[in-house]
């Protein structure tokens, strides 16, 4: 891309062509590319600095898109999805990975007897988790929506999922591209990370994602949201939004401290970034849940949660 080429922001959720899209970034047009899903904390607290170093974000979900635009104006956004189901198969079973290496550890070095309850339920990945999961990426895609209502020639919607080619022509048109994109689909079995070759070595030639599928299945059927299955935006059913949490009762009584909770989250997301110690990042997590609203999204910071996708 020529200089003077606006930032791209891909503000969808991870298992959503993350990777296709980083490498068309990276090794196609040759940018600097920002895969770590902590600039979504620069966006919190506005910093130009660390934004200015990439030509190029991904793999960051629920960034304060306000904020964004002010510090980079004439950027371009793409809110890369899928359908609702094989994005909530795709992230359970990495989710599954990741807590059953957990659980082994665990297991191994403290409790060789079994996990106990208090430690087994925060690690259930079930449907209270499936649950979860859509309220926030329901909530998020129409917040990203409303923020581009007054200009949407910002914004990409990008299913590389579903429309494949069509897609990448798209992103072609939208970033106006003079020549064509090269269609890419890595694939996101995680098989070649440390924590994927472990997971393969305890669980063997396991077909994990018929297992994840089960799981999925049983959840869509069961809440009724088996007809939205291929759903890629916003599901039209309030009760999956995200509800309203006590900082938002809090500032609906007193808005007057909306203020400090935009200060003690910019506070936390710098303190997130610079914790090295386990406890350090769990104490950070705790306050910016505590701080958070899930009524304004642009407040709404997600928080990791025992090896599991950010709730």
């Amino acid at each position: 891309m020529s200089a003077g080429a606006p930032t791209i922001f891909c503000i969808g959720f991870n298992k959503s062509g993350v990777k296709s899209l980083e490498q068309v970034f990276r090794e196609q047009l040759g940018l600097r590319v920002c895969h770590d899903p902590r600039w979504t904390y620069w966006s919190q607290t506005g910093d130009r600095d660390r934004l200015g170093q990439f030509d190029a974000f991904v793999d960051g979900e629920c960034a304060n898109l306000g904020t964004l635009r002010s510090l980079v104006p004439g950027g371009r956004y793409i809110l890369n999805t899928r359908g609702l189901r094989n994005w909530l198969v795709s992230r359970h079973r990495a989710v599954e990975r990741s807590r059953y290496v957990m659980r082994w550890a665990l297991k191994r070095a403290l409790f060789p007897g079994g996990l106990p309850g208090w430690v087994r339920g925060p690690m259930n990945n079930g449907f209270p988790a499936l649950e979860r999961w859509v309220q926030i990426r329901n909530s998020y895609h129409a917040y990203v929506l409303d923020e581009f209502r007054d200009r949407p020639q910002e914004l990409l919607i990008l299913n590389l999922e579903s429309e494949s080619e069509a897609g990448f022509q798209a992103l072609e048109r939208f970033l106006g591209l003079k020549t064509p994109v090269e269609p890419v689909h890595r694939n996101r079995a995680g098989d070649s990370t440390s924590g994927g070759r472990v997971y393969a070595a305890l669980r063997g030639n396991v077909d994990d994602w018929a297992e994840s599928l089960e799981v999925v299945d049983g959840f869509l059927h069961k809440t009724g949201l088996d007809r939205f299955a291929d759903s890629s935006v916003v599901i039209p059913l309030e009760e999956w939004r995200l509800p309203p949490n006590g900082v938002d009762r809090l500032l609906r009584w007193c808005p007057g401290l909306a203020l400090l909770q935009r200060r003690s989250i910019r506070w936390a997301c710098r303190w997130r970034q610079q914790a090295r110690s386990i406890v350090g990042i769990y104490l950070a997590d705790r306050l910016l849940g505590l701080c958070r609203s899930q009524s304004d999204l642009s407040a709404f910071v997600p928080v990791d949660r025992y090896a599991s996708a950010s709730t």
